[in-house]
């Protein structure tokens, strides 16, 4: 059975939000990186000093 126009519709507006959903995820997980690389660098610049 061919699908309707709303569940092609459905079906692609699903698939937009899983890749927001993944692209949150990763921005999340570039955010906690960075933090991560502040606080070594914090450390580093206290040794140094």
């Amino acid at each position: 059975m061919a699908m309707s126009e709303t569940d092609v519709f459905l079906e692609e507006a699903g698939a937009f939000v899983s890749h927001a959903q993944n692209l949150m995820d990763q921005a999340a997980r570039l955010i906690a990186d960075a933090d991560r690389l502040r606080s070594e660098m914090k450390r580093l610049f206290q040794i140094v000093r």
